[in-house]
């Protein structure tokens, strides 16, 4: 399920000393309530570590970030890290908004990488990327932007070695049931995608979407992109990827 969330941006916008940063830790996209005693942890844009701290008993966090630096902010409930994106901006305060950060556990986690089964793993970590393609549109509180099935993502190193996420279609013998399609070159009616096997970084991760559905026209395509660092052992969650509309 796509909720109406801020994508993991965490943008900071008015100049010294640092910026307050302050947020909730959710148990998991699907579920609001706030993870008590999980590590927070900064990180700067070359994923060294500037500070740590501990949630509350609410999943509540507060810790000090560099103003207007690009930061990596990491969520470990002690199972796997989890890492956001993000940019400190100029104002002394800024609240994270409320479902921008999570952890992924096992019951959250688990199903969503069945249908992925045959997803390869690139060898290059032990990490995954998890997605799902929204429209960049504005919603209405509590109301799920619109998946969008003819996006895509893919991945590239600093020496530009490029890998497509893997995607899902529907078994044409089992309605309702879903499978990795390796001829897939859109996400299609799921909106979901992975990536298996990669970490460290950084990557920078581009999420587009192909006008008309047709992915050969790169003319006719429309892209976002970021700059991503995968923790060992864990994930970098993009509920909702969004791509432009």
């Amino acid at each position: 399920m796509i909720r109406a969330r801020v994508l993991a941006v965490l943008s900071m916008a008015g100049c010294a000393g640092p910026v307050a940063l302050s947020g909730t830790i959710e148990i998991s996209p699907d579920d609001a309530g706030g993870l008590a005693d999980a590590e927070v942890a900064l990180h700067d844009e070359a994923f060294e570590v500037l500070g740590r701290t501990r949630t509350g008993s609410d999943g509540a966090f507060s810790i000090e970030a560099p103003r207007g630096a690009v930061i990596q902010l990491v969520v470990d409930d002690g199972v796997r890290p989890v890492a956001f994106q993000g940019e400190a901006g100029l104002d002394p305060e800024f609240v994270v908004p409320i479902g921008t950060l999570f952890a992924l556990p096992d019951a959250w986690l688990d199903p969503f990488l069945a249908p992925f089964e045959a997803c390869p793993d690139q060898g290059l970590g032990d990490g995954l990327v998890v997605g799902q393609t929204a429209l960049d549109i504005a919603v209405d509180a509590g109301v799920d932007r619109p998946a969008e099935p003819c996006s895509f993502a893919f991945l590239e190193s600093e020496d530009g070695t490029r890998i497509d996420a893997c995607y899902l279609r529907e078994v044409e013998e089992e309605p309702g049931t879903f499978a990795v399609d390796p001829e897939a070159t859109l996400v299609g009616e799921t909106g979901r995608f992975l990536f298996r096997g990669v970490s460290g970084g950084p990557w920078r991760m581009v999420v587009g979407r192909a006008v008309g559905c047709d992915a050969t026209l790169a003319s006719g395509t429309l892209i976002g992109e970021s700059s991503v660092w995968v923790p060992e052992g864990g994930a970098v969650a993009r509920l909702p990827a969004l791509v432009p509309l």
